[in-house]
């Protein structure tokens, strides 16, 4: 959860009694972001949920349904997200977790290469400069967290493999679908 703003004591218990996992907080900001599904995000002033009597100019609401926009946005909140101060986090295993999100997956990923493991995940994707589809299996070497690139290596046994999300580029695999198989 990434939370607007420092969470006071009382918001801190909550969330840790709620069974939350994980919360990060950054500046409060204006906007309330939600993606959803990686095809559906809502973009809403923050006023809107706060119980504040709005005029008709402060309530609009923007809901998108278009894959490229709910990118963006997901793209701006794991920046943020990367960015934030860390509140909790709960240790756990993330062993047999699927991510159909990259940078999820990539986050993941970073956490369990801190703590000293190499995960062995399997890919599903695409070739980056043929569109083909590819499944790789292999171990993560490292994470690469950048301004504009987001990526991990996986060591397949006969190679090298850059991994990244939608929008790869420099990488080799566009990642759709990440399963941490043990070492998580």
């Amino acid at each position: 959860m990434l939370y607007g703003g420092e969470p006071t004591d009382a918001v801190k218990r909550r969330l840790v009694e709620s069974g939350v996992s994980e919360v990060r907080f950054t500046g409060l900001g204006h906007y309330l972001l939600c993606v959803t599904d990686q095809a559906t995000c809502l973009y809403a002033p923050r006023k809107l949920f706060s119980g504040t009597v709005l005029d008709a100019n402060e309530s609009n609401t923007l809901v998108f349904r278009e894959k490229e926009v709910a990118d963006f946005f997901n793209h701006n909140f794991f920046i943020a997200w990367f960015k934030a101060k860390e509140l909790f986090s709960e240790e756990r295993s993330y062993n047999k977790k699927v991510y159909t999100n990259q940078r999820a997956a990539l986050y993941v990923l970073s956490k369990i290469l801190r703590r000293g493991v190499r995960p062995r995940i399997r890919v599903e994707g695409r070739n980056t400069r043929t569109g083909k589809p590819i499944q790789l299996e292999g171990k993560v070497l490292d994470t690469r967290i950048e301004e504009e690139v987001y990526s991990f290596t996986l060591d397949t046994g006969k190679a090298l493999v850059e991994v990244g999300g939608e929008n790869a580029l420099v990488e080799t695999v566009i990642a759709e679908r990440v399963e941490i198989l043990e070492g998580g």
